[in-house]
């Protein structure tokens, strides 16, 4: 309530529109998709305040990191704030804990919290560990400026990619293709 009040000192928070969404998504699975956004979102920090969030179902809770708060409270009561975690210069969310809870997200629910993010926030750039259990993917993957897809040259791995592509030009999303910078593992390790 206190953050809505116009003349409110109680929190500060800045508007603005230039907020850079980043996504790193990839159909390809147990490549280092995750360590890359991690490492993608350091490297953004050094140039401004960043935001990383995991969108896995199974993200990995880091050791001494509370049971609440975090990615699920933000979603519900938008109280970025308050529950902002920070490491190696780079701010963050603790993911969802249970898969139901993040499948049971709708596409408009994580628009709505980019959008505030966008204007409420500090957060020049906000790096998107994008995983397949989120509903809306393709969705997300269009508010994204740039998309950055780890790849590897294996042939079952490259047919998912071909697949991946066809998806996004069937269903006419050409433009997250032309925003998207495939990235070899190679190069991540």
């Amino acid at each position: 309530c206190c953050a809505e009040e116009e003349e409110s000192e109680t929190i500060l928070r800045i508007q603005k529109a230039d907020v850079e969404v980043i996504g790193v998504y990839s159909p390809i699975h147990r490549i280092g998709k995750t360590q890359y956004a991690l490492q993608l979102a350091k490297e953004f920090a050094k140039k401004g305040n960043t935001l990383y969030l995991n969108l896995e179902a199974y993200a990995g809770r880091q050791e001494g990191e509370e049971e609440t708060g975090g990615l699920t409270e933000i979603l519900y009561y938008l109280r970025l704030e308050t529950l902002v975690k920070h490491e190696e210069a780079v701010d963050y969310l603790v993911p969802i804990e249970m898969y139901q809870d993040l499948k049971s997200v709708t596409e408009e629910e994580w628009k709505q919290l980019l959008t505030e993010i966008a204007e409420k926030s500090i957060y020049e750039t906000v790096v998107l560990d994008i995983g397949d259990a989120i509903r809306g993917t393709y969705g997300i993957l269009e508010l994204c400026s740039c998309i950055y897809t780890p790849v590897v040259q294996e042939e079952t791995a490259q047919r998912k990619l071909e697949q991946y592509r066809h998806n996004l030009t069937a269903m006419g999303l050409d433009c997250v293709l032309e925003r998207t910078i495939f990235v070899e593992v190679r190069e991540l390790l």
